[in-house]
């Protein structure tokens, strides 16, 4: 045990919402009975990426002894899946979760030295092949541009460029014309991440075909 910053839970306060499980990129959080609880104290670096998230104010970094912080240990939480348990085993198709643009964290392992596929929500309903043909191993966050706050997006997907090792951005949109601001969002993203990354465009149409630009 040594002497270190790590997060508090207060119980009273968490409605148990899981905003802050998918904000801790170390998996750290689950929501257990109903409760936000940190699952280990070596899986949490205190560095407070969750607090943040909170919208009841139920979590504080405190400094206090507890165990050390375990990388090693972070990585193997990481491979069992979702910190929510939704998923269960992961493949290579299904590499993460959450993958909503309003609940992934700025920065986590599944970005890295990995592309981004930056999807309209549509898509994976009309697409029936969509897992094979464009998921892969690729980080993906899903989104609509026409029925949410592109300002946040843009200020979202800017965060996401800077703070990871991103090796490019596909975005995979509806072939209608309100879709198309999905691809707009990320190129100014990359902008305001101070990115210079190749980025390409897909367009599904109704009947799920595709089109590359």
């Amino acid at each position: 045990m040594i002497e270190r910053d790590i997060v508090i839970i207060d119980e009273d306060k968490c409605d148990g919402c899981g905003i802050c499980a998918p904000a801790c990129a170390e998996g750290a959080i689950a929501i257990v009975d109903g409760k936000a609880k940190l699952i280990g104290e070596n899986l949490c670096d205190g560095l407070g990426d969750c607090i943040g998230e909170c919208p009841r104010s139920a979590l504080r970094i405190e400094r206090r002894q507890a165990a050390p912080f375990d990388e090693e240990a972070v990585l193997t939480q990481l491979g069992r899946g979702c910190p929510l348990g939704g998923l269960g085993n992961n493949t290579e198709e299904r590499s993460q979760w959450p993958v909503q643009l309003a609940l992934v964290p700025d920065r986590a392992s599944y970005f890295n030295e990995r592309e981004l596929l930056v999807v309209a929500d549509c898509v994976p309903v009309v697409h029936p092949t969509f897992h094979q043909d464009f998921l892969g191993s690729k980080g993906v966050v899903i989104g609509c541009p026409k029925l949410d706050d592109s300002a946040f997006y843009l200020e979202k997907l800017g965060r996401i460029a800077a703070g990871n090792a991103l090796i490019g951005i596909t975005v995979v949109r509806m072939d209608i014309p309100c879709c198309r601001g999905l691809v707009q969002i990320a190129k100014g993203a990359l902008r305001h991440g101070g990115k210079d990354l190749p980025l390409r465009e897909i367009a599904i149409d109704g009947k799920g075909r595709r089109r590359d630009f």
